[in-house]
């Protein structure tokens, strides 16, 4: 057997030990600092940011040890999505998580190295953020809402409770041009659907006069749009008012329902913040995020809120009533 010169043996040796894993941090020793960059406030994302880290424990994960995560909530600040993100890039962290399409995208701006994982995207794919759900590209990776299919399915809860539907209503947010792509597709499924769709872009929180307008316009029911919805930061708030203007709302979440709220069907939020952890782990060992496939969630849910049909005079069927994964009142 032919001997390898000692000097060719020992620049290749070197050569190996000089080339980490793609994607691995640099001082593994040191816990993983994460961002958590978020549209709402503590109070409401409680659920989801226990769901996370209950994710990173059982993936082995301690915080403090081998974690840290620092909480930026748009919903205390006056700060906009852009300046947020360009703050949390000059700390360099290890990786962000961006729980809306909204933060991820003003992430994505801020950085091109900075790993992110999107917790929740409605789709990612036709806003622009990535090339396609199968290899994303870039430094951003997740998971969608699947939401085209989900708002088709919130529409049909509207027809079962509103006998004789034809204009329906959606509240977007006035400040976020990202609802551009949304509305569209609202447009285009209630034109399929040869009903009458009435928006209103909400300026900041102001939902009485969203509700006004509403009322105003005759709608009879309103769509919620999970990712884009201007109600989560101020559940109880929207959902007071929801019931005040006497107009019923399918909402996107079973949260707003425990809150509230008439109707929902939505994927299981928690599972997917649950979920996100892995993406994190996978990172951390050393993958691409633009080479990990965004997933879709398999796992969906249907809330009914039987005070709130009473107080809005709506009686839901016995077959709808069966098919609710939760039934609260």
């Amino acid at each position: 057997m032919k001997r390898m010169p000692r000097r060719q043996f020992l620049l290749a040796a070197s050569a190996l030990v000089a080339v980490p894993l793609a994607g691995a941090r640099a001082d593994a020793k040191k816990p993983l600092r994460i961002v958590w960059f978020s549209a709402g406030e503590p109070a409401s994302h409680t659920p989801y940011t226990e769901a996370f880290r209950d994710g990173l424990r059982e993936l082995g994960y301690r915080e403090g040890r081998d974690v840290a995560i620092d909480y930026r909530w748009r919903g205390e600040t006056l700060k906009t999505y852009r300046w947020m993100a360009s703050d949390i890039v000059e700390e360099k962290p290890d990786l962000i998580v961006a729980t809306c399409e909204i933060s991820a995208r003003a992430a994505m701006g801020a950085t091109q190295k900075i790993p992110i994982v999107m917790a929740a995207s409605t789709d990612p794919v036709a806003h622009g953020l990535v090339a396609s759900l199968a290899r994303p590209g870039r430094n951003v990776t997740g998971l969608s809402l699947n939401e085209i299919e989900i708002v088709a399915k919130r529409l049909e809860l509207l027809r079962d409770v509103v006998p004789g539907l034809r204009r329906v209503g959606a509240i977007m947010p006035a400040d976020e041009p990202i609802s551009q792509v949304e509305l569209a597709r609202l447009e285009q499924l209630t034109r399929a659907a040869r009903l009458e769709l009435v928006s209103y872009r909400a300026p900041g929180a102001d939902f009485e006069a969203a509700f006004s307008a509403m009322r105003k316009a005759q709608v009879q029911g309103i769509l919620d749009y999970s990712a884009l919805s201007v109600t989560f930061p101020y559940q109880r708030e929207f959902t007071a008012l929801a019931l005040e203007s006497g107009i019923p709302v399918a909402y996107s979440l079973r949260e707003m329902v425990e809150a509230g709220g008439l109707m929902s069907y939505g994927p299981v939020a928690k599972a997917l913040f649950h979920r996100a952890a892995y993406y994190v782990d996978r990172i951390a060992k050393g993958a691409k995020p633009g080479e990990l496939p965004i997933e879709q969630p398999t796992r969906f849910e249907l809330a009914i809120n039987l005070k709130t049909a009473q107080a809005l005079k709506i009686e839901f069927s016995p077959a709808l009533r069966l098919r609710a994964d939760a039934v609260v009142g």
